[in-house]
């Protein structure tokens, strides 16, 4: 059973991680049933759906504070799940557990007894899984004392579960810096072997206003399989597969007149850090030799910060494009005709399109934060910004680096931290545009060593491998607990079944016993005068 405070028709990458999940397990023979917000749906992937009304919250539009309802109570207690999986627990997910603790969903659910860094963890087996840096949004959003208190409370809420199951292995330093205990990594992954069909549209290019030219180099061609396709992202692969090494990208490479374009893809808001983008787009002029032309910058994503984005690119001449909200082949597209990939993120916790940018050979310009640096290998497969300290040289003391060092560096657009770290942005933007070369070499190795061993079966099965380790902690916790009530019930073991250290404790508490009694009896005739 999963318990989330999100799920479809809201189109991110939790929910379409979850997706995944609920198409993997129908795959696999699993039965699942999902209570979470009010979907319009009644199953998904033949899994049930119980939804629950919500309240919509202002700071972020789209998501809702969701409440319990006694409908959820009673199905956790009648369905008898083996496993309860909470995605992301902290309002919905919160009141579920408290409920749960009371023994409102039934006794097996109530708390075991067992301590932890922050309170009790469940009887039965519960595992949760860390998406979202909620703490740090509330931050970003002008809420910074809210921030402890999201901590506090999520902290608390992880320690109940057998265990916790997070994107990236930087996200999991971070979790265990807060006290959480039994962290396990669950990655995302990508459709390889649907990816490479999908090639580059000079048509889609020319609508960008990118004139094409026709470059003189040999182009290596990947073998082809005329039955396959590009797949929606919220279908798995149906068998486990693994990158050819002789797998090359099949984009065609630029000529070194030819204008390239930068390509941002994800949701159009603020925590993406696009000011940054923007500004460093307006220095990166200075950092091209003469004559070289600035990229054509197409995002690919809506939300709330869209509006001001545009604005910003038109009052400061950068020439973008907007797309919007882009899927299946649109969106496939747009990543097999850009040139590479822009994500100044530092609030990821994975960095699901970085993943996606690598599969379609994209470098991928970033910073080195939590989730991209997990990705991208510098030099390599892309190229990540260091911390810039006060003086605009990179800060190499302090690694690796965190959100909030990266928060006090970009929460002030007029701040000397944030125009040194847009200069620095600017000049790996310039770096990959300049470098031919290195462009090509990037490219290649993006899709095939960068995206090695991420496929979407693997990783649904790390998820499912979290939730056999759950229940062998439920079946060890029950085993312990008969144990514990046999020796209540039969008394002591003979002493031929003792060791001898435990024969010679068992006769010192006997003989301590005597003596004791002894001891009473004979106060009790000194008293009494007998």
């Amino acid at each position: 059973m999963i318990v989330t405070e999100n799920f479809l028709p809201k189109v991110d990458g939790v929910t379409r991680t979850l997706a995944r999940l609920l198409t993997h397990l129908e795959a696999e023979g699993h039965e699942c049933m999902v209570l979470g917000p009010q979907t319009g749906m009644s199953h998904f992937a033949s899994h049930p759906l119980v939804g629950t009304l919500g309240v919509p919250l202002v700071l972020y539009p789209g998501l809702k504070l969701n409440f319990l309802r006694p409908r959820f109570l009673s199905k956790i207690q009648h369905w008898e799940p083996d496993v309860i999986h909470f995605v992301d627990p902290i309002w919905l997910g919160g009141q579920t557990m408290l409920a749960m603790d009371k023994g409102w969903a039934g006794r097996r659910w109530a708390q075991s007894g067992t301590r932890t860094a922050h309170g009790e963890a469940f009887e039965g087996a519960v595992v949760a899984s860390y998406h979202t840096n909620l703490a740090t949004y509330a931050t970003l959003f002008g809420l910074p004392w809210l921030e402890p208190i999201i901590w506090k409370w999520q902290t608390y809420l992880l320690s109940k579960t057998s265990l916790t199951m997070c994107p990236s292995p930087s996200t999991a330093a971070m979790l265990h810096t807060k006290r959480v205990e039994r962290v396990r990594t669950w990655p995302r992954g990508v459709d390889l072997p649907q990816l490479y069909p999908v090639k580059r549209s000079e048509q889609l290019r020319e609508s960008w206003g990118i004139e094409s030219i026709p470059s003189t180099e040999s182009v290596e061609q990947p073998s082809k399989n005329p039955k396959s396709s590009f797949v929606m992202p919220l279908t798995p692969p149906l068998t486990p597969v693994t990158v050819p090494a002789d797998i090359r990208n099949d984009r065609a490479p630029n000529s070194k007149s030819e204008r390239l374009v930068a390509l941002f893809v994800s949701r159009m808001s603020w925590e993406k850090n696009l000011l940054l983008l923007i500004k460093a787009l307006t220095l990166l002029p200075a950092h091209l030799p003469a004559g070289t032309q600035t990229p054509k910058m197409v995002f690919v994503g809506h939300g709330p910060a869209q509006p001001e984005i545009q604005r910003v690119c038109r009052e400061k001449g950068i020439d973008a494009e907007f797309m919007g909200y882009q899927e299946k082949e649109e969106l496939a597209r747009c990543y097999a005709s850009a040139d590479f990939f822009c994500f100044p993120s530092f609030t990821e916790t994975f960095g699901q399109v970085v993943l996606e940018a690598l599969a379609f050979g994209l470098p991928v310009i970033g910073l080195d934060a939590d989730g991209t640096r997990d990705l991208v290998k510098p030099e390599l497969t892309g190229l990540l910004l260091p911390l810039p300290d006060g003086n605009g040289a990179q800060r190499l003391r302090g690694w690796p680096y965190t959100m909030r060092d990266w928060h006090e560096v970009c929460k002030d657009a007029s701040s000397p931290l944030f125009l040194h770290g847009a200069d620095g942005y600017a000049r790996l933007i310039a770096k990959v545009m300049v470098d031919h070369e290195l462009r090509k070499k990037m490219s290649r190795l993006a899709c095939t060593e960068g995206v090695r061993g991420y496929t979407w079966w693997d990783a649904m099965e790390r998820c499912v491998d979290g939730y056999r380790e759950a229940l062998q902690v439920k079946i060890a916790k029950e085993t312990h607990s008969e144990d514990r009530n046999r020796v209540r019930r039969t008394g002591s073991r003979s002493l031929t079944q003792m060791s001898p250290f435990e024969r010679k404790q068992f006769l010192i508490r006997r003989a301590l016993r005597l003596v004791l009694v002894i001891i009473a009896i004979v106060l009790l005739l000194m008293f009494t005068g007998l």
